[in-house]
């Protein structure tokens, strides 16, 4: 399908913000082709055609939010996803991976180098205690585990200047242990919060048993 033929995106932006939650969670983020399909399309191509070799070359150099290279880097089907997490979860934006894994690996490594130090809830799964443990520990990256329900180890454990992330689980699997959490403890996760963002630290959170969404 070439550029020119595809209809407008109906996007994330044109649903109101009087939408309820189930709404915007089946709708955010649909893109309907020039046939109209009700139900998401699946695009199972890995390239996609071009007006010209210069328009090639611009897409190559800066794709628009609904421009697609190779279908590894994102196609439509991918972004209606992405979208959609992006709208249940509320949050600016999303990235989808292959496993839960390669996202926890991803969002780790991408922020974090030799001599960095982590801060995590030490109750995890299992995969993601081998990442924080083996794989960051190889590179030079220091990992403080803690108990994720007590604020003050959070706040004794984080190291100014050289702590560059917190991590917990919202649910850990399999022992369904609660970190600091909305809703379930607001005021402690306001403080937590608070304390975080003083000290402008990301806060990667893996969610395998229930999304803030789901738990609010």
């Amino acid at each position: 399908m070439s550029d020119t033929g595809a209809k407008k995106s109906v996007g994330l932006k044109s649903l109101p913000d009087t939408v309820s939650a189930q709404t915007r969670a089946v709708h955010s983020g649909t893109r309907r082709s020039q046939y109209g399909e009700v139900s998401e399309a699946i695009f199972m191509t890995q390239g996609f055609v071009y007006d010209s070799a210069e328009a090639a070359e611009a897409r190559f150099i800066e794709a628009g939010r609904e421009e697609f290279i190779y279908a590894r880097y994102g196609n439509p089907t991918v972004a209606m996803f992405e979208d959609r997490i992006a709208a249940i979860e509320g949050t600016e934006d999303a990235f989808a991976t292959a496993s839960g894994m390669a996202a926890v690996n991803g969002a780790l490594m991408s922020m974090l180098r030799a001599g960095d130090h982590v801060v995590s809830a030490r109750a995890l799964f299992g995969s993601c205690l081998y990442i924080l443990e083996e794989i960051l520990t190889r590179y030079g990256v220091e990992v403080t585990f803690v108990d994720g329900d007590d604020l003050t180890q959070w706040e004794a454990a984080i190291i100014k200047g050289k702590t560059r992330a917190v991590f917990f689980e919202s649910v850990s699997n399999p022992r369904c242990r609660l970190s600091i959490s909305p809703p379930l403890r607001v005021w402690p996760m306001m403080q937590a919060l608070w304390w975080w963002s003083i000290m402008c630290l990301p806060l990667p959170c893996f969610k395998t048993t229930a999304n803030w969404a789901l738990m609010s």
